[in-house]
């Protein structure tokens, strides 16, 4: 029978309340999950992490367990991770995915970084926004009640997978849970269009606390967004993950979590 850990909260200063869950050994590792993702996709891999890492696990404002709050901006996810992590303890390591890394970014930017920030395939605006033009007809099918045709719309216009991997993402048991969370990425996208294409603000940050992780088999976009980055902040880290891609915390738990167990020096120490 698999363990599961029982759900906790704790209050953002807003007063939504955060589900997570903890599990594991060793130093503090807080998960953040990217957009249409929750605590449930990222079961397999926690406890895969939960081998190197005593892994805090939650659900974003708007999603799963956790609660949700009339007023939205990226700032409120920076709050909530803060949250979190005084939960966590000061000195937690934190892995974010996608959007969640913007978050991270973003909380980087505020509150300093205390421990490893390890990035898994943030989406930064290249040479154009991320949502842009197919944001209108993306919250269009969201109004309209078709959540399906939104997830299409996203992947394909803004995440820029070939139409072919979309439908083969829709064939899996991952699409019921991407396409039950697509009202959330409406506001998440327009956070990440707001934050426009002058990157050089992250170059204040200590690069040698970063760690970037990019999957060979992601999207061009995102392995662009990825790349950006570490010229950005050349004494960061950069791990490519052999043949992963920006859905393998789901599709392949125990490689990813072994990449970023290497990436923290936690597979001697674990082994």
């Amino acid at each position: 029978m698999t363990f599961t850990p029982k759900i906790e909260h704790t209050t953002s200063p807003d007063g939504t309340q955060i589900a997570y869950q903890v599990q594991g050994v060793g130093p503090a590792l807080v998960v953040v999950t990217g957009s249409v993702g929750n605590m449930e996709q990222w079961q397999d891999c926690a406890r895969e992490l939960a081998k190197y890492f005593t892994v805090y696990l939650y659900d974003r404002r708007g999603r799963g367990n956790s609660g949700d709050h009339p007023e939205y901006s990226i700032a409120t996810e920076v709050e909530d991770l803060q949250a979190i992590l005084k939960v966590a303890c000061p000195g937690a390591r934190v892995l974010a995915h996608s959007y969640g890394a913007l978050c991270a970014l973003q909380h980087a930017l505020t509150h300093g970084i205390q421990a490893e920030l390890f990035l898994f395939e943030p989406p930064l605006n290249l040479d154009r926004l991320v949502a842009g033009e197919y944001l209108v007809d993306y919250r269009a099918a969201i109004e309209a009640g078709d959540h399906d045709r939104a997830m299409r719309i996203a992947m394909i216009g803004m995440v820029d997978l070939p139409a072919e991997a979309v439908e083969q993402i829709a064939q899996s048991p991952l699409w019921p849970q991407l396409v039950s969370l697509a009202p959330t990425w409406t506001r998440e996208f327009e956070q990440i269009d707001a934050l426009g294409f002058d990157h050089r603000r992250y170059r204040t940050l200590p690069g040698e606390k970063m760690h970037f992780l990019v999957g060979t088999k992601t999207t061009p976009m995102l392995q662009r967004s990825t790349k950006l980055l570490t010229e950005l902040l050349p004494e960061a880290e950069l791990s490519e993950m052999r043949g992963l891609n920006h859905f393998s915390h789901v599709t392949s738990p125990v490689e990813v979590a072994s990449y970023v167990a290497q990436a923290a020096g936690r597979l001697e120490d674990a082994a």
